[in-house]
Parts: structure tokens; C-alpha cells; sequence
């Protein structure tokens, strides 16, 4: 592909723009599928299979032929997709406008010096229809606002009341709050080198149930980024650490500094700091995300059946194969 080319469809999906094309002057043979009266073209679904193969030094380097092919149908299902959004805003009359347009198209048109270099981006695509990519996805877009984000209504009363008649499951675990030493252990390390690993971090531990400052320790002899804040590692709860740290952890009292645990990273030395028991949230606590959780929740079944009414309404013809 040329390099061109390959920079413009990385700009494209930078913008965050997924391709949509409804233009009558597309050339006929670059189209390779109709949703109802919306043509989906080989460049649509070219910049979409780019959206799901990260660039790399050529196109397509590195990805199995037979991963290309899965990809090529899965880019094209979602230009089916975003098709019934099309048709759909369509038939409710919603529209774009120039400007709309024009705020996406005119930061990559800025990219290039003249004209020439802006068409030799878009190959054998033409300016028009690359707009008119812009516009569809653009239109798309506000379609699924239109029929989906803005038919989203959250009642905080029944959030709250469920909320109420679930507490049990809104409980903050209990907390730790610990320092470490990591000295790390290279696991292509000689038995020598390992024993060496050991005994280091056998004498720090000493050194600090002796009474040497924690911190000190840790700043000076700790392999892992904390050290530069003395070891802590704030606050967590079981599920975020080492499974062999926490089952030393929880049977500790705050204070108190552990023997060396030998862990996949090497040994580490734990001190713990502070402690928090299990704790009740608030429907307050819990507000922001029960919202979320509940707007996802709708938003995806208002969207399957707008799509499920728009799958039975207007028909797919494949031309060609993706």
C-alpha cells in the first residue's frame, strides 16, 4: 500500500472516523454491498480493516492470510451495522452538516501540501467520496444518538431502591496498606546467583526488624519503582497483590515487617502500614457507576432492537465478496 495512503487511513481512525459511504457517483465496481439503498465500497472496508490491524512497517506484516480474511468479514459486518444507521437516519430525516464535515475533513487535508499529495493519500477514491465517507459516519453517529443515547432515561428513585434491597453486595473489602523491599531474581539466574538473591534479602530484613528505617531500606536496595517512595505501595485490597504476598499480609498486624516471600518476581519484604476494615457504601459511593451500568444496559438493548427492526426492514445484497 502506498505510504500515502496507509498515513490517511491512520489519520482517518485517529479522528475516530469509521467509514460509511452513500454517494450516487461511486464508481459502480467499487461497490460490494447494499443495505437497503446504502453501498458499502472496497475503500469502507479497507480504512475499517485498518482500524482493526494496528499500522506496522508494511500492510499487513506480520498477520496470518487467514487472519486477514476473518478480519475483512468482521470489518465488513460492522459496516453492515453502521449501514442500518445510515438507513435509519435516513428515514427520520436527520442530517449533517458542511461544517460537521468539514471540522474532520479539513485537519487531514491540512497534513498535506497540495492537492496532488492529498489524492495520492486517497488512491483511486476521490475527494467527494472520501467526504462522503466522512459524512456517513458523521450521520451514523448522530443516528444512534438520535434513536439510542438520547432514549436512555435513568430513574435514580428505582436505582436507589434496588441499591437498598442489595446492599450486601456494595461492600468496600477490607483494605491493606503496606511497604516492600522487591530485590529481583532473574529466572535464567544460576543456583549461585539465586542463593546471593536470598541472602541480600534476608540481611535487609534483619537490618529493618533491627530498627533501621523501612523507608531508607527500600529507597536504597528495592528493584521495583517504588523505592523512590520508600516501598509503599498504598492501599489494596486481596485480589490486587501477589497471591503468596497476601496470604502473608492478612495474618500480619500493622507494624509488622515479613520474613522474605519468595514470589515469582524474586523476594520481597513486606512491612504493614495501616489496615481498613470492610465497609458499607453509600448509594452515594455507588451512584456514578450504578448510572453507568444502567445507561450501558439500556443503550445496548434500545440498540439491538432498533438494529433487529432495521435487519427486517431493509435487506443486505452482497455484490462481491470483502
Amino acid at each position: 500500500m502506498h505510504m500515502l495512503s496507509r498515513q490517511l487511513i491512520g489519520l482517518f481512525f485517529v479522528l475516530t472516523v469509521s467509514s460509511i459511504v452513500v454517494s450516487p457517483a461511486l464508481a459502480q465496481e467499487a461497490v460490494i454491498a447494499r443495505v437497503g439503498s446504502v453501498p458499502i465500497t472496497a475503500f469502507d472496508v479497507g480504512r475499517q480493516l485498518q482500524k482493526l490491524i494496528p499500522l506496522q512497517g508494511s500492510y499487513h506484516s506480520g498477520v496470518k492470510p487467514e487472519k486477514i480474511v476473518e478480519l475483512r468479514t468482521q470489518a465488513l459486518d460492522e459496516l453492515i451495522e453502521q449501514s442500518y444507521l445510515v438507513q435509519y437516519a435516513y428515514s427520520e430525516e436527520i442530517a449533517v452538516s458542511k461544517s460537521d464535515i468539514d471540522a474532520m475533513v479539513k485537519p487531514l487535508r491540512a497534513r498535506f501540501k497540495t492537492d496532488d499529495a492529498f489524492q495520492a493519500a486517497l488512491g483511486q477514491e476521490s475527494e467527494k467520496e472520501f467526504r462522503a465517507a466522512v459524512a456517513r459516519h458523521l450521520l451514523a453517529k448522530k443516528a444512534l444518538k438520535v434513536a439510542v443515547d438520547d432514549k436512555v432515561e435513568i430513574d435514580e428513585t428505582a436505582l436507589k431502591a434496588d441499591f437498598e434491597k442489595n446492599r450486601e453486595k456494595y461492600m468496600r473489602p477490607r483494605q491493606f496498606r503496606a511497604s516492600h523491599i522487591l530485590i529481583k531474581v532473574d529466572p535464567a539466574s544460576s543456583a549461585e546467583e539465586k542463593r546471593a538473591k536470598k541472602d541480600l534479602a534476608q540481611a535487609l530484613y534483619e537490618k529493618a526488624v533491627a530498627g533501621e528505617d523501612f523507608h531508607d531500606l527500600a529507597y536504597y536496595n528495592s528493584n521495583d519503582k517504588t523505592a523512590m517512595v520508600g516501598g509503599d505501595v498504598g492501599y489494596f485490597h486481596l485480589g490486587q497483590m501477589d497471591k503468596d504476598v497476601e496470604a502473608v499480609v492478612v495474618k500480619m498486624k500493622v507494624g509488622e515487617i515479613s520474613a522474605p516471600i519468595s514470589t515469582l518476581y524474586g523476594y520481597e519484604i513486606v512491612k504493614l502500614v495501616d489496615t481498613k476494615p470492610a465497609t458499607q457504601l453509600s448509594f452515594d459511593d455507588m451512584r456514578e457507576k450504578l448510572v453507568a451500568r444502567e445507561r450501558k444496559a439500556q443503550a445496548e438493548k434500545l440498540k439491538a432492537d432498533l438494529l433487529q427492526s432495521l435487519r427486517a426492514k431493509y435487506p443486505v445484497e452482497h455484490l462481491s465478496s470483502p
